[in-house]
Order: structure tokens, then C-alpha cells, then sequence
């Protein structure tokens, strides 16, 4: 048990764990109707953090680094890196937020960032032939104008070393 946690802590857990999947939560259960509107925010929140995150889990977002948000008068906005960008993922989404975006009062747009190119362009004059350094076998491949960071099989013992 977490330090200084009360019952009433417990108990709010307990509401979002109830509600993490399945039916939001309403003023038709008896038992929720039951707790204080503050309360009853915290668990649509909480719950519906969960709900989101299980949703993302499930479409192959795996961690939430690289996550950036928005937020403006009109919507929120959540950029995710590694988010597919199909139909059967956004009707996911949709679900999935649902109960977030009722309880912020306002729409949670979630979109795709771009990946970052590991490719990018040199001068015609660059050399070509494997850069490889610090021993951890990770460096740069030159080929004709493109350079890919890359990872080989023998890392180099000391200092840099080209390879051509």
C-alpha cells in the first residue's frame, strides 16, 4: 500500500479500475451516483486516461516517449511517434476517448507525428565507405549522396576507424 493513501483514494482507484473498459460511467449506477461530483471527475478521468492509454497499447504505440500536446481553445491535441494511420485504428480511437474528451469538455485529436529520417542527403563529393566509432559498432554508411545511421556486427575496439 502507497504511503499516506487513504480509503478514499483506494476507493477512486477502485471506480477507475471498474470503469477502464466496458460501460462509462453514468448517473444510472446507484453506487456512482452516489459519489461527489469532484470525485466522480476524478474517476472519468482517471478512467478515461486508461482507457486511452489500453487503446494505444493495442494499436502498436509501445511507450509514451516522443508524446507532444496541444492545447487551444478548441481542441486538444495529441501527437504520437510510431501511430499508424489507418481506419481501423482511428475508429479505435474513437472509442477509446471518448470519455476523456467528455469530461475535458472539448475534442482530443490524436495524430501521428512523422518519423524522423534517419536519411539525409550529402554533398556529391562525400566519400563512400562505413564510418564506424566509440566501439559500440554503431556509425554511418556513405553510399552515393545518402548516409543511413546503422548498427554492425564488429564494433571497433578503439576511437574511430573508417572502413571502406
Amino acid at each position: 500500500m502507497p504511503p499516506r493513501w487513504t480509503r478514499e483514494d483506494w476507493e477512486l482507484v477502485a471506480w477507475a479500475v471498474r470503469f477502464h473498459r466496458g460501460a462509462e460511467p453514468t448517473m444510472n449506477d446507484a453506487k456512482f451516483a452516489k459519489l461527489s461530483a469532484l470525485q466522480q471527475e476524478n474517476v472519468r478521468v482517471m478512467a478515461g486516461v486508461i482507457r486511452l492509454g489500453r487503446v494505444l497499447h493495442r494499436s502498436g504505440v509501445d511507450s509514451p516517449t516522443g508524446f507532444k500536446i496541444e492545447n487551444s481553445t478548441d481542441a486538444i491535441t495529441l501527437m504520437i511517434p510510431k501511430l499508424e494511420d489507418n481506419l481501423e485504428i482511428a475508429a479505435r480511437l474513437a472509442a477509446g476517448k471518448h470519455l476523456l474528451e467528455t469530461v475535458l469538455g472539448k475534442p482530443l485529436v490524436v495524430r501521428a507525428t512523422e518519423k524522423a529520417a534517419k536519411v539525409m542527403a550529402l554533398p556529391e563529393s562525400a566519400a563512400a565507405g562505413r564510418f564506424v566509432c566509440g566501439g559500440w559498432g554503431v556509425g554511418l554508411e556513405v553510399s552515393g549522396a545518402k548516409v543511413r545511421i546503422r548498427g554492425f556486427k564488429s564494433p571497433v575496439v578503439e576511437g574511430c576507424q573508417c572502413r571502406g
